[in-house]
């Protein structure tokens, strides 16, 4: 996945939105990301890719980092200008990754896992849609709450 943004990721807040503050946020976001795709040519929808050439990890998680192309940048340029226009206060991402692998149990770094890190990669992939919601992560689950989705294009190889 992509983010654009993660609104709202505060540290330290004193407390957390209350529930209409999140509905409002929401409706403010998926207004936004509406009228940003709307703007946007389908040619820079089509074109937008992402490129993975290189597995990161941490004791958690293995991850294939990814490299957009100049058409996704414009896709999450014009997402957060949108955003800023209806006042909400966003920051960019800092990029694209995919998870490979998510350990129940942290992991120490062993002989096999350094090959495999060493493995050269070169994945591609054409951001299909966007969606605006939620997350939950437990020890066991990452759960995405999805409140609104916009459809750029058609995945590859469809």
């Amino acid at each position: 996945h992509i983010t654009i943004t993660d609104y709202g990721k505060q540290s330290g807040a004193e407390e957390p939105p209350s529930e209409q503050e999140v509905k409002e946020t929401l409706r403010g976001l998926t207004r936004a990301v509406g009228e940003a795709r709307a703007g946007l040519p389908a040619s820079v929808r089509q074109s937008a890719r992402v490129t993975y050439r290189e597995l990161l990890m941490n004791q958690n998680t293995v991850i294939a980092a990814g490299i957009p192309n100049e058409e996704w940048w414009k896709i999450r340029e014009a997402v957060l200008e949108k955003c800023r226009e209806r006042g909400l206060e966003v920051a960019g991402s800092w990029g694209a990754h995919t998870t490979v692998a998510r350990f129940v149990q942290p992991q120490p770094v062993s002989p096999d896992l350094l090959r495999l890190l060493d493995q050269p990669i070169e994945w591609v992939s054409r951001p299909h849609k966007i969606v605006i919601g939620r997350f939950v992560v437990t020890p066991s689950a990452f759960t995405l709450i999805a409140d609104a989705t916009y459809v750029l294009t058609t995945p590859l190889g469809s």
